[in-house]
């Protein structure tokens, strides 16, 4: 009996001894383990501060949307009342330039159905070309109370 419980004891020493260095093993698996997660957190890290942050900073990049938004519909504004300003004046003084235009036009006209008149000899075609151009018959009145009233004193005369 005393043989077998050596045996026995061997295998059991040698169980033992393969526990140890089971257990020293599990050791140098959990410390390197530790060290290489030690190393991904801190590699993970860096990243997070250098490519993933700043595109969750969503509150600073819409802030600055906003700000240039609103800078470049403030010069958009001003654009605008700057071409609604120059229209305006382009416009008044076209029709400034336009009346006189007109008024010159309609002068020229005046005197040249005068002068044309004037040559026939016909005072009334005259008197009717210049009513047509002026649209009134007070000039014509001032005429013909002009023309009596020279006919009256050449008559007392």
């Amino acid at each position: 009996m005393g043989s077998s419980l050596e045996t026995t004891n061997v295998f059991l020493g040698v169980m033992v001894g393969l526990s140890v260095i089971q257990i020293l093993v599990l050791c140098v698996v959990v410390v390197v383990g530790y060290r290489k997660l030690e190393n991904l957190t801190s590699l993970l890290r860096d990243y997070d501060q250098k490519h993933v942050t700043p595109f969750t900073d969503v509150r600073g990049v819409t802030a600055r949307v906003n700000k240039e938004s609103e800078r470049a519909d403030a010069v958009f504004r001003n654009a605008l009342g700057v071409v609604d300003e120059a229209t305006t004046r382009v416009r008044t003084n076209m029709q400034t330039t336009l009346g006189v235009t007109m008024t010159i036009a309609e002068t020229v006209r005046a005197v040249i159905a005068s002068l044309a008149g004037s040559g026939k000899g016909d005072r009334c075609s005259s008197q009717s070309a210049e009513q047509d151009i002026q649209g009134t018959d007070e000039p014509l009145k001032a005429n013909d109370s002009a023309s009596t009233e020279t006919s009256s004193s050449t008559d007392s005369g």
